[in-house]
């Protein structure tokens, strides 16, 4: 009676991963057969992951590193030939950001979807795929900038339903700010409602017409325009 015992060791390289089956045949002297045989997975590679962002209710694609005035909701996509882990460590969002909520499935084996639904300076997020061997990739995007709040402006001069006689217009002096993206342009319109006629800077016009300021103060807001 003789009991064998062999060990092998297969080094796996590129272009292997898949189904793999080890079969033994055994004789014995009495030339009884066994056949025997185990299936197994061979996963050497990572995983593919990739990452869409829109913005939301447009669906326009979202850049990041630009303002947007929507929510942005980012979409991680899964993937690997042999197979992904179970649900919710297959594709996920890791660590959960300080920002936004998990979006319609949240994380999920073959997909993740976080939205930033809040106004923030700038923030990444990063989306983790996990193989049913453990092998793991990760994708950063960002920064994704968010700012749902309109700027704020005011008219300084000239003060609401005052009289000015003329027959020259009083300087128009104002402030406008943005906290969070900042400001992209300052306009104003001078309307006649006696004809609800607009000033070009020049002369009266049927066709609203949009100045920019005579000069404007980056550092505090501070704008004037001389008609």
């Amino acid at each position: 009676n003789v009991d064998c015992t062999y060990s092998y060791t297969v080094t796996a390289g590129a272009g292997t991963d898949g189904t793999a089956t080890v079969s033994v045949d055994v004789d014995d002297q009495a030339t009884n057969h066994r056949a025997i045989a185990s299936t197994f997975l061979v996963d050497t590679q990572p995983p593919v992951i990739t990452v869409s962002a829109k913005k939301s209710p447009s669906n326009v694609v979202y850049t990041a590193g630009t303002w947007s005035n929507q929510d942005v909701v980012l979409t991680f996509t899964c993937s690997d030939a042999v197979g992904m882990q179970a649900s919710p460590n297959g594709c996920q969002v890791t660590p959960l950001p300080a920002t936004g909520v998990a979006g319609p499935g949240g994380n999920g084996t073959t997909s993740a979807v976080w939205s930033v639904n809040a106004n923030t300076p700038g923030i990444s997020i990063v989306g983790q795929a996990t193989d049913v061997a453990g092998n793991v990739v990760s994708i950063t995007f960002g920064p994704v900038q968010v700012d749902k709040t309109k700027p704020s402006s005011a008219i300084t001069a000239p003060v609401d339903l005052a009289l000015y006689p003329g027959p020259s217009f009083p300087s128009i002096t104002g402030t406008s700010t943005d906290a969070l993206s900042g400001l992209s342009a300052v306009a104003l319109t001078i309307q006649r409602l006696a004809n609800n006629q607009y000033w070009t800077g020049a002369t009266w016009t049927a066709s609203a017409t949009y100045l920019p300021p005579t000069t404007f103060s980056a550092a505090t807001g501070a704008w004037d325009r001389t008609a």
